[in-house]
């Protein structure tokens, strides 16, 4: 255990860290380039024995192998852009869209994709995902998470069918990870043109995950879709647990 593994088990010491490096940035060497992270927000990722590498690598893994059958990669709930960057990196002919409503993970994300001289290829959108065009109130926490709130500021407000709309004349791969509001937003996916050019890869949240989530109910949608829906394994997905974290692969006949 080095010096900042040992000190970061300390609470107090945790707090002051975070008073005094809550603007600190990193920069960790993450695939074959660097990703840049906050030093208080993500400690997680260079305190203990986890990294951005190792980092939902089943997940990270799965996006880069399948995404050399894709034009565009559509990153929605990108965050600091882990499987955006790693994309870009892996696959140098992919085009990336990266949204976030977290205007600090955005920073952070664009930092990352000028220094991997990746910015030519990513598209980069700070907004909310939902059901509708206009504006809404988001609440950002650092720059990990944040939550529609009327305490926010106002943000950007896009439909998913109107993203997706701009891909389907093309291959596209799809990520969406966006804390339980997958819930509202799915049935966009019936107005969506042309679903059979997408893969779409959705990370269910549990039940009532931020006031919203309902694995459940997003399951029964996609169904509704003439879809196949597996695991990342490859296995068939005839229910989900409402408790738990589910990651969906959703392709269209």
């Amino acid at each position: 255990m080095n010096l900042v593994h040992f000190l970061h088990r300390f609470k107090f010491l945790r707090r002051l860290a975070k008073a005094l490096a809550g603007n600190v940035v990193l920069k960790q060497k993450f695939r074959d380039g660097y990703i840049f992270l906050n030093a208080v927000d993500h400690s997680w990722a260079w305190t203990g024995k986890l990294n951005y590498n190792t980092f939902d690598a089943g997940l990270q893994n799965y996006i880069y192998k399948v995404s050399t059958n894709y034009a565009c990669f559509v990153d929605i709930g990108s965050n600091i852009g882990v499987m955006t960057i790693g994309t870009l990196l892996e696959n140098k002919q992919i085009k990336a869209l990266a949204i976030d409503a977290n205007a600090d993970a955005i920073k952070l994300l664009k930092k990352s994709l000028k220094h991997n001289k990746l910015a030519d290829r990513c598209e980069v959108i700070n907004a909310v995902v939902g059901n509708a065009d206009g504006s809404i109130k988001f609440d950002g926490t650092g720059s990990v998470i944040g939550h529609v709130s009327e305490n926010g500021i106002d943000t950007p407000l896009l439909s998913l069918a109107g993203i997706l709309n701009r891909f389907n004349h093309q291959k596209t791969l799809v990520k969406i990870d966006v804390e339980g509001y997958e819930t509202q937003f799915i049935n966009e996916l019936t107005k969506v043109n042309h679903l059979e050019n997408f893969e779409i890869l959705i990370e269910l949240h549990p039940l009532n995950f931020n006031e919203i989530g309902d694995p459940e109910y997003v399951l029964a949608a996609v169904k509704k879709l003439n879809a196949t829906i597996k695991d990342l394994h490859g296995n068939d997905i005839a229910s989900v647990q409402k408790d738990a974290f589910t990651q969906m692969v959703i392709k269209f006949n």
